[in-house]
C-alpha cells in the first residue's frame, strides 16, 4: 500500500478504517493534507523540546549565577509578613548560606539587625499605612567602630514586605570628614581662594571676606588681579604662574589690595588641584595675613637698630660725658670772667650750647638703650622754657620765630630736666620738619583745673590742679590718618634715613610718666597744636633742700675720678666756692688720702667707673671706715648691674655728666646740708 510513505499515525488510523485496501483516489489531496499536518507537528514538538531544554539550562545557570550574586551583595534582604516572620532572607556579604536557610520562618525580632527592631518595626507600620516605600538611616547597635545602617521598607501586597539593609558606614564617615574639611576651610583664619583654570574665582570663605573686605557675592566669577597692589612686576606673576601651570606649589609673599584700597601682607600658598585622571580642574590660593608680623618686624629692625646706637652710646657715654663735662663747665668757668660786652663771648656761648645739645643726645640715646636714670625733682615751668628758648631759638634755625608765652600760675611740675628738655627739643624738631619754608614756634604755659567726672579729652587725669604746656606751629598740619598715629614707636611720615619715628613716642611716654597727658590739634595746611597737661607741684615752693654749700671755713672735699680733666674742673668749681680740694686717680688712691686727712674731709666726691678700685668698691670701704662721711656720686654711665647707684647705697644725690657749675655746687650744697646717708651693709 502506498500509504506506508505517509506518516506513521496516518498509516495505522488508514489501516483501522480500510484495513488492507487502498484509499480511494479522492481520498488522495485530503491524505496528503493530513500528512503534511502530522509531519509539521513532529517538527514543532522536536522545537519545543529542544527550546525546552535549554530554557531549563539558562533558568539552572540564572539561578546559579543570582545565587553567587546573592552571596556577593553587600546588603542584607528580608521578604517578611507584616509580624516580622521571615519568608525568604540573605545576610550578606559572607554569611554562610545555611544561616538564611536557619532564619526562614523565624521572626525578625529574634535575629541581630544592624538597626535593631524597633526601627525595622516603625518602618514596617510606616510602609503598611502609606503603602510607599519608606526609607531611614539611623546608628548601627553593636561596640567598636561606630557604624550607619540605610533601611528600606518596600510592600509587596498586603502582608507582603521587602527590606533592604545596607552598611553606609563608610559613606558616612567620608561625608564627616568631608563635612570637618569644609568646617575647617570656613572657620580658617586663612584666606582660602579656588578658582577654575581660566582664573574666575569660584569659591572664596569667610576669612577673605573679613580680610580683603569683599563680600562672597562680589568676587564669585571675578578675576583674582581686582585684588592686585601693583607692587608686584609682570616678571613676578609669569613666575608664578609658569609654577603652578606646570603642577608645582607656589610659597611666597605677596602684597595685594583691599576693597579699601589699603594693602595687605600676605604670605601666600598657590598650588592646582587634580582629578582621578591627573587633569587640573582648579586652582586654590591660600593666604595668610601677614600684615601686622611685618610691621612689628619692622620695628623690631628699627628697635635693634636704636638699641644697636644706645649701646654704643651706653659703651662710650662714661668717657664722652667726661669730655662735655670739661668742656660745659670750663665754658661756664670762662663766661664767669667775661663781661658782657667782651668780643668772644658769643663764640664760648655756642661753645656751650653746642655742648648742652651734645649732652642732651646722649641723654636721649640712653633713654633708648634704658642706661639712662630718671631722677624726677620739683622744676618751675616757665623757667625751663625760659632756659630752652634761647637754645631752641638755634635749633629751629633763622628762617623760624619762637615766640614765649609764659604765664606765672604754672607754676611748679615734679619731672625730670632732661625729659623735659627732651620734650621741649623733640617737639621743637617736630614742627621744624612741619615748617620746611619757615614760621612760627609759639610755646606757651598756663594752667588748669581738672574736676571730678572731666570728660572729654581730660578724663584719664586725675582730679586737680594741673600746668599746661602748649607747643604750636604754623607747619603744614596732619590728616586725621597721619594724626592718629603720630604716637606710635617708629611711625614716622618723612622719607627714610630722614626720621626714627621715636620723638613724639618720646614725649608721650615722658608725658604718661609724669602722670599727665597729651592732645593734639591739627589739620592740613593749618599747623599742629600739642597741648601737654603735668601735675603741678607744690613742693618746689617750699623746698629748702636746693641751697648752696656752708661756709667752707676750710673745709676739704675729696675729688676721685680717673680722668684728669674732670678732676681738674670740679677741683676749680669747688675752689670758686672756698672749698679746698683733694683729688685721686682711682679708688684705692682715694681711701689712702681719706686716712691720711682724717676727720678733716668733709665730702667725697667720687666717679663710678675708675680703675682698681671703682666707686661703689670705695663706697663699701668708706662704710667699714668713715661711716658718717657725706658721699656724692657722679657719672656719665650711671647704671650699674640695671641698678641706681643711689639705691644701691642709699644716697639721695647724685651728679650726672655732663653737669654745669651750677649743678655740682646745688648737689654739693644738698649733700651737706642733709642728714648723712645710711649706707647698708
Amino acid at each position: 500500500m502506498r500509504q506506508n510513505a505517509y506518516h506513521p499515525l496516518l498509516v495505522r488510523q488508514l489501516k483501522r478504517l480500510l484495513g488492507s485496501r487502498e484509499p480511494p483516489e479522492d481520498w488522495r489531496p485530503l491524505l496528503n493534507i493530513i500528512d503534511e499536518t502530522y509531519r509539521q507537528a513532529d517538527e514543532d514538538r522536536r522545537l519545543l523540546e529542544r527550546s525546552l531544554e535549554l530554557s531549563s539550562r539558562e533558568l539552572l545557570q540564572a539561578n546559579r549565577d543570582l545565587s553567587r550574586m546573592l552571596r556577593m551583595w553587600p546588603d542584607q534582604f528580608f521578604r517578611v509578613r507584616s509580624d516580622g516572620t521571615i519568608l525568604d532572607c540573605h545576610f550578606g556579604g559572607s554569611a554562610e548560606p545555611e544561616a538564611s536557610t536557619r532564619a526562614r520562618g523565624r521572626k525578625l525580632q529574634e535575629l541581630p539587625i544592624p538597626c535593631g527592631a524597633e526601627v525595622l518595626f516603625a518602618l514596617l507600620d510606616r510602609a503598611r499605612t502609606s503603602g510607599e516605600r519608606s526609607v531611614a538611616e539611623t546608628e548601627g547597635l553593636g561596640s567598636g567602630r561606630p557604624s550607619w545602617c540605610e533601611v528600606s521598607v518596600v510592600p509587596l501586597g498586603a502582608d507582603d514586605f521587602v527590606i533592604l539593609i545596607r552598611d553606609i558606614s563608610q559613606r558616612r564617615r567620608a561625608e564627616e570628614t568631608v563635612n570637618r574639611l569644609a568646617a575647617v576651610v570656613e572657620q580658617s583664619a586663612d584666606a582660602v581662594v579656588m578658582t577654575d583654570t581660566n582664573g574666575q574665582i569660584q569659591y572664596v570663605n569667610p576669612a577673605f571676606e573679613q580680610i580683603f573686605g569683599y563680600s562672597r557675592n562680589e568676587v564669585l566669577g571675578q578675576n583674582p588681579s581686582i585684588l592686585k597692589s601693583g607692587r608686584h612686576d609682570a616678571v613676578f606673576y609669569a613666575r608664578l604662574w609658569e609654577t603652578i601651570l606646570s603642577g608645582g606649589v607656589w610659597k611666597g609673599r605677596l602684597t595685594d589690595r583691599r576693597r579699601d584700597g589699603t594693602l595687605v601682607e600676605l604670605l601666600a600658598t598657590i598650588f592646582p588641584v587634580r582629578d582621578a585622571a591627573g587633569q587640573t580642574r582648579n586652582f586654590v590660593a591660600v593666604s595668610k595675613d601677614v600684615t601686622r608680623e611685618t610691621e612689628l618686624q619692622e620695628q623690631l629692625r628699627q628697635s635693634q637698630k636704636m638699641e644697636a646706637i644706645g649701646r654704643l652710646a651706653g659703651g662710650i657715654a662714661h668717657d664722652f660725658n667726661n669730655l662735655l663735662t670739661t668742656i660745659l663747665g670750663n665754658a661756664d668757668l670762662v663766661l664767669r670772667r667775661l663781661g658782657p660786652g667782651v668780643a668772644i663771648r658769643n663764640e664760648v656761648e655756642q661753645i656751650r650750647d653746642s655742648a648742652q645739645v651734645a649732652a642732651n643726645l646722649v641723654h636721649q640715646l640712653l633713654t633708648f638703650s634704658r642706661n639712662q636714670i630718671v631722677h624726677p625733682r620739683p622744676v618751675l615751668l616757665n623757667e625751663a622754657v625760659e632756659t630752652a628758648a634761647k637754645l631752641l631759638s638755634r635749633l629751629l634755625g633763622k628762617e623760624n620765630k619762637v615766640e614765649i608765652q609764659c604765664d606765672a600760675r604754672a607754676g611748679w611740675i615734679t619731672i625730670d630736666p632732661i625729659q623735659l628738655e627732651q620734650v621741649l627739643m623733640n617737639l621743637a624738631v617736630n614742627a621744624r620738619d612741619a615748617m620746611p619754608g619757615g614760621g612760627t614756634l609759639t610755646i606757651s604755659t598756663g594752667q588748669t583745673i581738672v574736676r571730678p567726672g572731666e570728660g572729654g579729652e581730660l578724663s584719664e587725669l586725675e582730679p586737680g590742679s594741673y600746668a599746661v604746656l602748649t607747643v604750636s606751629d604754623t607747619g603744614i598740619g596732619m590728616t586725621p590718618e597721619v594724626m592718629s598715629r603720630i604716637f606710635e614707636p617708629f611711625f614716622t611720615t618723612k622719607e627714610v634715613g630722614q626720621g626714627t619715628g621715636l620723638g613724639l613716642s618720646i614725649v608721650y611716654g615722658i608725658v604718661k610718666q609724669c602722670g599727665g597727658a597729651i592732645t593734639v590739634r591739627s589739620a592740613p595746611n593749618a599747623g599742629t597744636t600739642f597741648t601737654l597737661f603735668f601735675p603741678q607741684s607744690r613742693a618746689g615752693a617750699t623746698d629748702t633742700s636746693v641751697r648752696g654749700p656752708h661756709e667752707p671755713s676750710a673745709r676739704i672735699i675729696l675729688v676721685a675720678d680717673d680722668d684728669p680733666a674732670v678732676r681738674k674742673l670740679s677741683a676749680q668749681i669747688l675752689r670758686t666756692c672756698g672749698y679746698d680740694v683733694l683729688q685721686a686717680e682711682h679708688g684705692e688712691e682715694a681711701l689712702a688720702l681719706l686716712r691720711q686727712h682724717r676727720g678733716r674731709i668733709v665730702l667725697l666726691l667720687s666717679d663710678v667707673v675708675m680703675p682698681k678700685m671703682n666707686g661703689l668698691e670705695l663706697l663699701e670701704a668708706v662704710q667699714k671706715e668713715f661711716p658718717c662721711l657725706p658721699i656724692l656720686l657722679m657719672s656719665g654711665f650711671p647704671r650699674t648691674e640695671g641698678r641706681d647707684p643711689r639705691d644701691i647705697i642709699g644716697l639721695r644725690e647724685f651728679v650726672r655728666k655732663p653737669f654745669t657749675p651750677e649743678q655740682l655746687i646745688e648737689a654739693v650744697g644738698r649733700t651737706l646740708g642733709d642728714q648723712k646717708p645710711i649706707i647698708p651693709r
